[in-house]
């Protein structure tokens, strides 16, 4: 899994896995700055996979983490 590089979301580190299949599709993951971020694999074209990157705050990382909320 090769995360951006370069990227106005800057270096990013993953924090959980949610679903894998081939290498992950869906997972969260950290920015040098603290941001969380869901990931999730939109598919591929011959070139290259593509992915949404979705912005999410602390609390409602750590509720959806603990199931008090759906992802």
């Amino acid at each position: 899994m090769n995360l951006p590089l370069n990227s106005p979301l800057g270096k990013l580190k993953i924090i959980e896995v949610y679903h894998y299949y081939d290498g992950p599709k869906l997972f969260s993951c950290r920015s040098n700055s603290g941001q969380i971020y869901y990931a999730f694999w939109l598919g591929d074209d011959n070139e290259s996979d593509n992915w949404i990157y979705v912005p999410v705050s602390r609390n409602r990382f750590l509720a959806a983490r603990s199931g008090s909320i759906s992802l």
